[in-house]
């Protein structure tokens, strides 16, 4: 602030070109000294040298003389001379020539000695603007517009529409970036730089955004030249480091016998193969006759999953397929199964019964909805097939992805098959109303009237037993913005089964919306019954899609049964994981919580955590209301990959029930959460 701050300032000598002198003389001309109170100064001799100030100075309108007696002033832009004082108002304090000597400017060392008047005289600004005389000479430097370089000044470059680079001075080599195309990877470099990558420059092109290289796109086995945004377009698949169609270096299908990779059309001759280059994945395996059915087997248990929505069998014969045997090493259960999808009394996809003359559900043609396995799914076991309801008398342009899930015996997942239907609309108008269920007519007895079972309605199961204890039933999975339950319900086969050998499409939409008459949640008599749940009212708009979910299930007992249905709603809701989230190898770059294993559990899990270096780690488990259950580490861990059991009991050493508990890991910059599941 003014007053407050000392101000400080330099007399500079300023030429064009460098210089050597001797003496130096200058004055300050009117300014009010009340303003700016100059309370310190001195000259800035490169050496020793004397200084003679008139009586006054340094007040207005007096002056200075400074001669060196030894180290020369030698340059082209020196301080000569500096003040410190305080501001009190605003002022421009000028130079100006000496009162005595009217001159200002300096002298040369040699003789005669050369005298350089000064051409222009500058002023400080105090709390206002100064003046600054001292003109610049224009600066040329390298312009370039396209890649093409110039020497030019700012100004004439701007004009230009070019790009200034002070730092060159030369074109020579040209300094100015293009894109340098090495295949399809783009960079900005000179034209040199460009050769020494050996790439193709485009001096006229000045960004990679978006990436302007060309490379190979594969379509379908055809192999063309085009940048990356164009083989978006096309739909295709852009490999930027390929940059030649000859030989076509595009990865198709081939079949060696029932073997399929992924291979270029002269690598798959090279294995005595047969190329197809419309086909671009290996899973489905389409070098494999097709399959129409295929069985959940890795579980308690065996569930066959077909591509036309029956469950079961491929028809009443019950000679293809396996049906739903429950547990290993049973029996069959299940005489037929099926997907219902209802918009009326007079239209319900299904298929099931061999009697019922309208078969609705039909394998998919494009997609091939044929059923394929996938290993390495969501489940340890995923079935997959598509169909549509073309086999309908008026169809509604229906299509249905099936996937289905199984867990492997050693798998807190394995009594129950988890079968999700992906339900969307082809047709061009918009379908209201629509009810969804899983129909199951299970078998359990010899005679199969001897069954009998009932609801579960906070499970949302329909369920069938007999004398043998085993308990089997079908139950709705929901997930957030799924439809809500519509029905779960048993269905007596006597009365709407045996009168035509199949139901009614009245009665099946009659069952699937919960109308009067059809629910069924108990029955005191030993007879034939279904099961049927279901879900809905649902609207879909064209090319809409919705999903419904399903989990038939299994136990040994009534008991095991109701344990067993809630497990699937979870896995449906969380996922199932079994298998540690390890890259062996690669370098720990952060401390964090990996998710733990299995989960859920039931006896134990193992928690897993990467340190990033030494440090101290504290891992907890607490409950949903924040207490804490069991510290299972603490204190200084080396870096590397670390793994806990939790054999599910607290720091008293007590069991603890099941529900869910919550893992916090808190480390160097680190706390993270995850949810753990524990089943009892």
């Amino acid at each position: 602030a003014a007053g407050d701050t000392v101000s400080v300032w330099y007399v500079l000598a300023a030429w064009h070109e460098s210089k050597e002198w001797c003496e130096t003389e200058f004055g300050l001309g009117e300014f009010d000294s009340q303003n700016y109170y100059i309370s310190e100064y001195g000259p800035c001799f490169p050496g020793n040298g004397i200084e003679t100030p008139t009586a006054g100075w340094p007040g207005p309108n007096e002056g200075v003389t400074l001669n060196i007696l030894d180290t020369w002033w030698s340059g082209n832009y020196l301080p000569v001379y500096w003040f410190a004082g305080y501001v009190y108002g605003e002022e421009l304090v000028p130079l100006d020539i000496h009162p005595l000597t009217g001159f200002a400017g300096t002298q040369g060392c040699t003789y005669p000695a050369q005298i350089g008047a000064a051409e222009c005289l500058g002023a400080m600004g105090l709390l206002r603007d100064g003046i600054y005389c001292c003109p610049q000479p224009p600066e040329y430097a390298a312009c370039c517009v396209d890649g093409a370089c110039s020497v030019t000044t700012i100004e004439a470059c701007d004009a230009l529409g070019g790009t200034w680079y002070p730092q060159w001075l030369s074109c020579d080599p040209n300094p100015c970036p293009g894109v340098c195309c090495v295949a399809g990877a783009c960079s900005l470099t000179t034209t040199d730089e460009c050769g020494d990558l050996t790439g193709v420059w485009h001096g006229d092109w000045d960004s990679c955004d978006p990436n302007p290289c060309p490379a190979v796109c594969c379509i379908d086995g055809v192999c063309m030249l085009v940048t990356a945004s164009d083989c978006d377009a096309l739909g295709g698949d852009w490999y930027s480091d390929w940059s030649d169609c000859d030989p076509n270096p595009c990865p198709a299908v081939c079949c060696i016998e029932e073997a399929c990779v992924l291979t270029t059309q002269v690598g798959c001759a090279d294995l005595d193969g047969i190329w197809y280059p419309a086909w671009d994945v290996c899973a489905p395996n389409p070098c494999l006759a097709p399959i129409d059915w295929a069985d959940h087997d890795v579980g308690e248990c065996i569930l066959t999953m077909t591509d036309q929505g029956i469950i079961g069998f491929m028809d009443g014969n019950q000679t293809v397929g396996s049906g739903f045997i429950y547990p290993q090493g049973g029996i069959n259960l299940l005489w037929v199964g099926s997907l219902w999808v209802g918009e009326s009394e007079t239209y319900v996809a299904n298929r099931d019964y061999d009697a019922d003359p309208a078969r609705e559900w039909t394998i998919s043609t494009d997609p091939d909805g044929h059923v394929w396995i996938d290993e390495n799914g969501t489940s340890h076991q995923d079935i997959h097939s598509c169909y549509t309801d073309a086999g309908a008398v008026t169809p509604r342009d229906l299509f249905v992805d099936q996937e289905s899930w199984a867990y492997a015996l050693n798998s807190v997942a394995r009594d129950f098959v988890i079968v999700r239907y992906t339900l969307r609309n082809d047709g061009a108008s918009t379908l209201n109303d629509l009810y969804a269920g899983c129909f199951m007519d299970f078998d359990l007895s010899t005679p199969y009237t001897f069954d009998w079972g009932g609801v579960d309605a906070d499970r949302d199961l329909a369920y069938m037993t007999d004398s043998s204890n085993v308990h089997v039933g079908v139950r709705v999975l929901q997930a957030p913005g799924d439809p809500p339950v519509a029905n779960v319900t048993l269905i007596p086969n006597v009365d709407y089964v045996w009168p035509n050998r199949y139901v009614l499409d009245a009665d099946k939409y009659g069952f699937l919306t919960a109308g009067p008459g059809y629910v069924v949640t108990n029955v005191d008599s030993l007879s034939d019954y279904s099961a049927l749940v279901s879900a809905g009212p649902l609207t879909r708009m064209p090319d809409e899609e919705r999903l419904i979910a399903f989990a038939i299930v299994g136990g040994r007992d009534f008991a095991e049964l109701q344990l067993h249905a809630p497990v699937a709603q979870l896995i449906y809701t969380n996922g199932f994981t079994d298998v540690p989230e390890e890259q062996a190898g690669e370098p720990i770059r952060i401390t964090c919580l990996r998710a733990n294993a299995p989960n859920p559990f039931t006896g134990e899990t193992v928690v897993r955590f990467d340190v990033s270096q030494p440090s101290e780690v504290r891992i907890v488990i607490f409950d949903p209301m924040g207490r804490l259950v069991r510290t299972l580490a603490r204190g200084r861990h080396e870096s590397g990959r670390h793994a806990l059991t939790w054999d599910c009991r607290g720091d008293d050493g007590r069991p603890v029930p099941g529900g869910v508990y919550f893992l916090r890991l808190r480390g160097q910059q680190t706390d993270e959460c995850r949810r753990m599941i524990l089943l009892r």
